[in-house]
């Protein structure tokens, strides 16, 4: 098994994270008070502004403008 150690993003303590073929088989608390780096899952944004020139925010956003951002995602 490998193992990276880091310090979670979501309490502060440093942690263990053990896997095997990419998956992530243990996590164990790391009783040490080194300072590691910060490890977290990788966080993915999906909110859409707009898309191809058309803006959600913009003034003059029209029904129709929305449907096509639709459309086209």
């Amino acid at each position: 098994m490998e193992n990276i150690r880091g310090c979670s993003v979501f309490t502060g303590k440093n942690i263990k994270i053990g896997f095997e073929k990419d998956v992530i088989v243990e996590v164990t608390e790391l009783s040490d008070s080194k300072r590691l780096p910060y490890i977290s899952p990788g966080f993915l944004d999906t909110q859409v502004n707009g898309y191809y020139g058309l803006d959600y925010s913009s003034g003059n956003l029209e029904q129709s403008d929305v449907m096509q951002i639709t459309r086209m995602l």
